[in-house]
């Protein structure tokens, strides 16, 4: 009697198990639901674009950019905001599509690896600080619609052996092309009205200064410390040249003042050894000759 009674209450046990399984939990049999797309992840598109964009003004690198090397910069941006490749240590090459982008001030500072840029064909100005100590930068071919180098434009660009100055230049700025000890020559374009203060001072290479009529003033310091400056011709249109212009050019041989220069420097040729100086007979640097420090050492030669 007792086996019977086991044997049914085994049998019992085993069909509410069954049942148990058989049935459905509706908690567990609900579908897990998949967030829909973002509107602006959709497709990736901004993952893949190198730039922060404002409207059509860029005004940042996206991760993506941040180590790319090579940037071409589309037609439809206008303008590029200040410092957004500063300290770049990756970018080499960049690429305008368009002819009419405008550069803000710093913008392309301190790249350490940048080599080389074609800048966007109706460039008006090279704006403060665009390209200051960009050490690996080779040559830059201005654009002929560039009126202004802005001051520090170029300062310490050490491998900057090639530049081309554009035909509608005015004014090269202060400290613009400081401590550029590739650079070996330079042709100034007869828009060219006015040398910034230093603007190419210690520029160690620099042998040959080639000055049309046009240029008018070139300001304290500008070439001083060019050890390998032999010649200076200045145009007729010449009228100016400020302190320590030319301060310690140690291979100096030969200056040619014109007849229009009204003022010089006392101290704008601080050099120590002997060289020539031509000078119009009765113009005003012929009559103020006595008046420059360190004359003892200039042959005055009158034509």
């Amino acid at each position: 009697m007792r086996k019977i009674i086991a044997l049914i209450a085994c049998l019992s046990f085993l069909c509410v198990t069954l049942a148990g399984c058989g049935g459905e939990n509706p908690e567990n049999s609900r579908p897990v639901e998949t967030p829909a797309p973002s509107p602006e992840n959709e497709g990736g598109g901004d993952d893949d674009d190198p730039f922060i964009w404002d409207g059509d003004r860029i005004t940042g690198l996206s991760r993506t950019g941040e180590q790319a090397t090579e940037f071409v910069i589309p037609a439809r941006c206008t303008e590029i905001a200040d410092f957004v490749f500063s300290a770049n240590r990756w970018v080499k090459r960049i690429v305008f599509e368009g002819a009419d982008t405008a550069l803000h001030e710093n913008v392309f500072m301190e790249c350490s690896s940048l080599e080389s840029i074609a800048l966007p064909a109706g460039l008006a100005e090279i704006p403060q600080k665009a390209f200051f100590h960009c050490i690996e930068l080779k040559s830059v071919e201005l654009p002929e619609s560039v009126a202004l180098i802005g001051d520090y434009a170029f300062t310490e660009c050490r491998a900057l052996g090639s530049v081309t100055l554009p035909p509608a230049l005015e004014r090269i700025g202060i400290y613009a092309f400081e401590n550029c000890d590739a650079i070996q020559d330079l042709s100034f374009p007869a828009s060219l009205q006015t040398i910034g203060e230093s603007a190419f001072s210690d520029c160690d290479s620099l042998e040959n200064l080639i000055f049309p009529d046009g240029l008018v003033e070139i300001e304290a310091s500008a070439f001083k410390h060019c050890d390998k400056l032999k010649t200076l011709k200045l145009p007729e249109t010449f009228r100016s040249i400020g302190k320590s212009a030319f301060d310690k050019c140690e291979k100096l041989e030969t200056v040619h003042l014109p007849a229009s220069v009204s003022e010089i420097d006392s101290l704008a040729f601080t050099v120590y050894h002997p060289y020539d100086v031509y000078v119009k007979e009765g113009s005003w640097a012929d009559t103020s000759f006595d008046t420059f420090n360190y004359a003892a050492n200039m042959n005055r030669i009158r034509y």
